[in-house]
């Protein structure tokens, strides 16, 4: 697209937003965004006419499901590259944005991101996966679950400047439940968006972890209930790990909760009328000194620590 163009995107849009305002001043404006020369030309020229940019990312899966016993084997090896695509994909949106926010503009350092599509899709073939009925309805195993959860840390992590950060569908298609025409279920990605929406919240607050292990951590802090919640995902294909948390701040044995996500392995899936095979199930835990936390692989793992 010329600067022409885009010139004349950036008074279409200053325009509506203006009309739209005047009908109702509370309205949040949305403008259409994309990383690298659109951004380029379009954030400066309508920055005080937006409070939102939008951006979205997928990543392609490649494979259909239920896989076949050579696509299995190789989801499962390249896994430990696959399970950070999508967190790598929103990462370069929240990077782009971070980037415009050099303090050289006010109206740029007022708005936020709005990352309104992210996740992932088998490709862009119409055709459904193996159990669905609809166009482009794509089942996510367990390991896409873990994948997308990967992503939303990413979001987590960048709360001061992400404002949004939406699954895009609810129902079917690249949505969180899946139905038939008699049934209904969670799909895996639909678990872990439940699990953390329930029990994860607060304060985000930073968080180390041991280079070369495979886990990805969030933690937040609810100032209210003054409770600590942590995400914790162990992204090894075959390998279980014990860690040891320093929570600062914490009783040393401090009464926690935990619910954990898995399955039988990486793809598995549910399929409306049919057994769940990734499931949320709340766990025992003991965090005493010189307990260490075992998480297994390829799983999904919240704890609530009251201070």
């Amino acid at each position: 697209m010329g600067n022409a163009s885009v010139e004349r995107y950036a008074r279409r849009h200053n325009a509506f937003a203006r009309a739209m305002r005047q009908v109702d001043p509370r309205i949040r404006v949305v403008a259409v965004g994309s990383p690298g020369k659109w951004n380029d030309l379009i954030v400066p020229r309508c920055a005080e006419h937006m409070d939102l940019l939008s951006g979205h990312h997928y990543t392609e899966r490649r494979l259909r499901v239920p896989f076949s016993p050579e696509d299995a084997a190789s989801y499962e090896q390249n896994f430990l590259s696959y399970s950070g695509s999508v967190a790598a994909g929103v990462r370069a949106l929240i990077d782009d944005f971070r980037r415009r926010r050099d303090g050289s503009n006010p109206a740029v350092e007022r708005i936020r991101l709005a990352v309104d599509e992210w996740g992932i899709v088998r490709d862009w073939n119409p055709a459904p996966d193996g159990p669905g009925i609809g166009i482009y309805e794509v089942y996510y195993p367990l390991g896409d679950a873990i994948a997308n959860a990967r992503a939303l840390h990413e979001l987590i992590r960048a709360a001061d400047v992400v404002q949004v950060g939406q699954w895009a569908q609810a129902v079917n298609i690249i949505g969180a439940i899946k139905t038939s025409k008699t049934h209904a279920c969670l799909d895996s990605v639909g678990h872990f968006l439940a699990l953390y929406r329930a029990h994860l919240g607060g304060r985000v607050i930073p968080v180390a972890t041991e280079a070369k292990v495979p886990l990805d951590a969030v933690a937040a802090f609810d100032d209210t209930d003054k409770t600590l919640s942590l995400g914790l995902i162990n992204y090894s294909p075959r390998q279980n790990i014990a860690i040891t948390l320093d929570l600062r701040g914490v009783n040393a044995n401090p009464a926690v909760q935990a619910w954990r996500i898995d399955g039988p392995d990486l793809g598995a899936i549910n399929v409306p009328g049919q057994p769940e095979q990734v499931t949320t199930t709340e766990v025992s835990v003991s965090l005493a000194p010189g307990s260490p936390l075992v998480l297994p692989r390829h799983s999904i793992t919240v704890l609530k620590v009251k201070r």
